[in-house]
């Protein structure tokens, strides 16, 4: 046990990490871990594993996507809904509102995303609303794309919540 411990504590050295490590086992069946080669020694991979699907545990990654873009712009963003506001309508529309400082410039074209996809945005107005989303949790979040459709600019994306109106008197 206490071997395990110390081979832990080995692989776990920022030292040791980037350095190359062995593992054999001596005539006596204990198993040893070296940064030098000895007969019989197998070397050990330490670097992160990625998911490959077998198993491995996926190192995590920022998501650059969920970063905030100004791009050319000074102020772009959602207003509404806000950051994991619950939106009660009865008919399933979403009203959206958008900051965009200064307005849209020429070429450019907004893209509202929910849940990852795209929903056509009228280009003539940062207010607008959304039709045929379905009861839930959704997440939202706007670009601008230039004419040749690379995102030049993105909000921060916002969780929301749209449910049915409560009837009266209906307590939850």
């Amino acid at each position: 046990m206490l071997r395990a411990v110390i081979a832990l504590a080995i692989f776990a050295s920022p030292a040791f990490s980037a350095d190359k490590v062995y593992r054999w086992v001596d005539p006596e069946g204990r198993t040893n871990y070296s940064d030098r080669p000895q007969p019989g020694a197998q070397r050990v991979d330490t670097a992160p594993k990625r998911d490959d699907g077998n198993g491995a545990a996926p190192v995590p990654t920022p998501d650059i996507a969920d970063t905030p873009l100004l791009g050319p712009y000074r102020g772009f963003e959602i207003a509404s809904p806000e950051a994991n506001q619950t939106v009660r309508k009865d008919d399933g529309m979403l009203p959206v509102s958008l900051v965009l400082d200064p307005s849209l410039i020429p070429g450019h074209r907004l893209e509202l995303l929910v849940d990852g996809a795209p929903i056509s945005v009228d280009q003539a107005s940062t207010q607008f609303t959304v039709a045929g989303l379905a009861y839930g949790s959704h997440r939202a979040q706007a670009h601008i794309r230039n004419a040749a459709n690379a995102v030049v600019a993105r909000t921060a994306p916002v969780a929301f919540h749209l449910l049915k109106p409560t009837p009266p008197g209906v307590l939850e």
